[in-house]
């Protein structure tokens, strides 16, 4: 391949895996409403841009686009699907750090910057915010008896991986070590 299509198609690819950093979903988070334990919800669905939040019944209750509410139940304006809802996104930063991080990792070692092991630290790194919270609300879980699941969705870190093997530096062999 030339290298102006080998950098067309490396750019190409990162345009993807910036796009699946901001959403494709990387946790079920089992959210607490207004700070009691007795208002558990059940899980959030959560990716840096949108979070789907389910309501008690389980009923899609409305979908926010840019904060704007598109109400279907117009009872509850918390449930539903947030698209770049303001609200949901304040907590993106804090929920998905390590999932910017690991983006900036994947990038970084395909330009050389840094080394595969620092990556692959990065990326285990995505699983510390939602195994902590599993291991923060398992013993009310397995109290209530309801079968959730709540933790990391390791999509970003499967196929970061990938791109960083398929696109990152080769070594270079020494034909006569």
């Amino acid at each position: 391949m030339s290298e102006k299509k080998e950098s067309l198609f490396t750019k190409s690819v990162l345009i993807g895996w910036i796009l699946i950093t901001l959403f494709t979903p990387f946790a079920v988070f089992y959210y607490v409403l207004a700070g009691n334990m007795a208002s558990m919800g059940p899980n959030i669905i959560y990716a840096l841009l949108w979070a789907y939040i389910p309501s008690a019944n389980l009923d899609l209750a409305g979908t926010s686009i840019f904060g704007i509410f598109l109400p279907i139940d117009p009872s509850s304006v918390f449930y539903g699907f947030h698209i770049l809802n303001p609200l949901v996104l304040l907590w993106a930063p804090v929920n998905g750090f390590f999932n910017i991080l690991f983006a900036v990792q994947v990038i970084r070692y395909i330009q050389d910057k840094t080394s595969m092991k620092k990556t692959i630290i990065a990326g285990v790194l995505t699983f510390t915010i939602p195994l902590y919270q599993a291991f923060l609300f398992l013993p009310h879980l397995l109290m209530i008896g309801h079968p959730y699941y709540i933790g990391p969705i390791p999509i970003q870190l499967v196929v970061g991986l990938l791109i960083a093997r398929k696109y990152g530096p080769k070594s270079v062999d020494a034909p006569w070590e």
